[in-house]
């Protein structure tokens, strides 16, 4: 008898209606397009009081003890992000569309079983960057009939802070304190003898500090919340198929329209790195390399690293020689379309008060815009504030035209955005006149540049840089590492700045031939620093002219005339910074970029919004389950209502709409068709107002609060000394490899 531990399944809730069956014409009903499984879970305001709870289920999963019983310890590796079970929680108005590197958690685990009617005991220590989290686990019994959770026990760990889970025929019990000082304590009662009922309390004390407590009911059909503190209570339906209910997926696979096999990118491959007798495992890919904090911090150029591939049984490896520099060279690449393409496409841009505007333009900061084909003009739809926290959009309702004569005063040589839902970097080219449907629209696809290209632009005299063009000179530890050249847009005659290219080191070097590097933490830049564009010297007349006369004074908005422009990034980040791995011929090893897909929006104003029906976006595919690019927005977790990012604690941002899962529904590269599926979707189910859990028969009432655990019933996990495994890692993420 094999069972899994901790089956992934999100508490509290369990939805009352199964996600429709996929609607096909093609492919085979045997293909993986069909036969990829999907997961729904339900977040709510209760959410946040079992993140712990459900990281740690599919954390379990994810090691795969069940299939790994009695074969000694082995190595694990789980991806963080797929155990992440809200999503993306940041109130930001985007993603990146730059994509990232992989964010693997190190295990070593340790799975036994007396015999088939022993108890499997598992093991295991997870290596995080804030210390070693030792798990002691126990499961007698998996899910079933009247044991929704089955029956284990487990106890966790790391430093002063502890939690455990145990479940049994009555339901389950939850308890962490997070830091051992009783200040981040979550505790969890749920009394569930299936999945179509139960009932429960809870209390978690959150990030900021702030104490809630809930208590809940469901049945076969309706779910009950009452907030003990406030006494403000919910009725929501359990029903997916409910009107109200709300969808927000995070993981899409692409596929093969006529085979339906998975669409997979050569995005990068798991490493092996050793550095004074310990060993680190990591991941190397497009975006660059990731390894556990203590190896990010000691690797350096000329180390070996070793590729792990798997099959036959075994893992082998292959050595590289890595290549880190402290920062790293991006080339965008131009390709046109008509604005009437963009039309209801949001970017954001920088606005200035303009009086003679004669609009209620709110000051000088960063907007949301789209272009409305029909009205013929820009709208403003919402507002861009930054602070410590991260960025905030806020909805500008009602939406402001922004009237034809602002960009003729303003934007002579064209709108500079960003869009996600465009790709990356816009401009728009107004010249001097009205916008009108027949403009064109620039945008710039985003690549790595590997220092064995260094040399040929070099040869060709170098860059060139108008505006925010650090230098040593300019002290790159300060404030304003740009000197002078920090808010300059147009260029005197000979003002502008020299770069050149080292292929040897790969580094940016200013005019002084000193490195454009800096990797200190620096407060003002938190995020790095990053150029303005750079231009190759053999473009130096086409940038000139580009402004309507040749006179040697260099504007930057001109950098749209051009096929092609560069920017520089260096900073204490590792996205910031530039690192490959080179086979032994000294040849780097490059990998696929994210794929450019298109995805025109159906046109249903009812389901997919006034601001997206109909609407072709641009979509980025990093590999199978990262499709990112559907514009956002913020949603109330209270109420399940859209709010404005800024509004309070208990605010998410989440994509405006769900590609559904259906043979209708495709994106294209342009060559290619391929079928959209999502994998990963959390449901916020739809408000029915307290009548209509009165009127259920028997009325569904949230009960008193029940005894809710406490540190008394922790176990401190008794796990000895952690296994020596030097053999690599045997699963990675839930897959068993060998």
């Amino acid at each position: 008898m094999q069972y899994s531990i901790l089956q992934p399944r999100k508490l509290v809730l369990a939805l009352a209606t199964l996600f429709p069956a996929i609607a096909l014409a093609v492919p085979g009903a045997t293909s993986p397009y069909v036969t990829d499984p999907q997961q729904s879970y339900v977040q709510d305001a209760t959410s946040k009081g079992l993140e712990n709870v459900n990281m740690i289920a599919c954390v379990m999963a994810a090691l795969s003890p069940d299939q790994m019983v009695n074969k000694g310890p082995y190595k694990a590796l789980v991806d963080e992000a797929k155990c992440d079970s809200a999503g993306s929680s940041s109130a930001s108005n985007s993603t990146s569309t730059a994509g990232g590197t992989a964010n693997y958690t190190i295990v070593t685990v340790d799975s036994t079983r007396a015999s088939n009617s022993a108890p499997m005991l598992v093991s295991a220590w997870l290596h995080s960057d804030n210390g070693v989290i030792n798990v002691h686990a126990s499961v007698a019994e998996a899910a079933g009939t009247g044991k929704p959770y089955g029956v284990f026990r487990l106890d966790y760990q790391q430093g002063a802070g502890m939690g455990f889970i145990n479940a049994d025929t009555n339901g389950l019990s939850y308890f962490s304190d997070e830091d051992g000082g009783g200040t981040r304590v979550k505790q969890l009662v749920l009394n569930a003898g299936s999945a179509t009922s139960g009932s429960g309390s809870m209390a978690f004390t959150d990030q900021n500090a702030v104490n809630h407590t809930f208590g809940f009911a469901y049945n076969d059909t309706l779910f009950r919340r009452k907030n003990t503190v406030n006494n403000v209570e919910k009725c929501f339906s359990r029903s997916i198929a409910d009107p109200g209910a709300q969808f927000s997926v995070w993981r899409y696979g692409l596929y093969d329209s006529v085979s339906g096999a998975q669409i997979n990118r050569n995005s990068g491959f798991p490493i092996k790195y050793v550095n004074s007798g310990t060993t680190y495992w990591g991941y190397m890919g497009y975006w660059g390399l990731w390894l556990p904090g203590a190896a990010m911090a000691v690797i350096a150029s000329d180390d070996t690293i070793s590729k792990v591939s798997y099959g036959g049984g075994n893992a082998a490896t292959t050595d590289y020689t890595i290549t880190k520099v402290g920062g790293k060279l991006s080339k965008y690449t131009k390709s046109t379309k008509l604005l009437s393409t963009m039309n209801k496409v949001r970017f954001n841009t920088w606005l200035n008060a303009d009086p003679d505007a004669g609009g209620p333009l709110l000051g000088n900061q960063n907007y949301e815009v789209y272009w409305d084909d029909g009205a013929g003009q820009f709208k403003i739809s919402g507002v861009q504030t930054c602070g410590g926290s991260g960025c905030f959009q806020t909805a500008v309702s009602p939406e402001v035209a922004v009237p034809n004569v602002y960009w003729t005063n303003n934007s002579p040589w064209g709108i500079w955005g960003w869009s996600q839902s465009a790709g990356g970097n816009i401009n728009i080219q107004l010249g001097n006149l009205a916008p009108a449907s027949a403009t064109n629209v620039v945008a710039f696809t985003q690549d790595i540049v590997y220092p064995s290209d260094f040399a040929a632009i070099t040869a060709g005299g170098g860059l060139r840089c108008i505006s925010n063009c650090p230098t040593v000179a300019g002290d790159l530890t300060s404030a304003n590492p740009f000197g002078a050249s920090q808010n300059r847009w147009q260029a005197a005659t000979g003002a502008l700045v020299s770069y050149s290219l080292d292929p040897t080191t790969g580094e940016l070097k200013d005019g002084a031939n000193a490195a454009v590097v800096n990797t200190a933490a620096n407060s003002s830049f938190q995020q790095g620093i990053r150029t303005g564009h750079l231009f190759r010297a053999a473009d130096l007349a086409t940038v000139d002219v580009a402004d309507g006369t040749a006179d040697g004074n260099y504007q930057d908005g001109s950098i749209a005339a051009l096929n092609v422009y560069y920017e520089w990034e260096t900073g204490s980040n590792s996205q910031n910074q530039f690192a490959a791995a080179k086979d032994g011929s000294g040849a780097y090893v490059q990998f696929d970029a994210p794929l450019k897909v298109a995805y025109t929006v159906p046109n249903d104003p009812a389901v997919y919004g006034a601001n997206n029906a109909g609407v072709s976006i641009t979509l980025q595919y990093g590999g199978f389950g990262d499709l990112n690019g559907i514009p956002g927005h913020c949603v109330d977790m209270n109420t399940n209502l859209s709010t404005n990012c800024g509004a309070g604690n208990n605010i998410r941002y989440v994509p405006d709409f769900a590609i559904p899962a259906d043979s209708n529904n495709t994106v294209t590269d342009g060559s290619n068709t391929y079928l959209v599926k999502w994998l990963n979707r959390e449901v916020r189910l739809a408000d029915k107002g307290l009548g209509v859990c009165n009127a259920a028969s028997p009325a569904l009432t949230v009960p008193a609060p029940a005894t809710l655990p406490t540190v008394a019933g922790w176990q401190a996990p008794s796990l000895g000394t952690e296994p020596a495994v030097t053999a690599a890692p045997r699963v990675i993420h839930g897959v068993v490899q060998y």
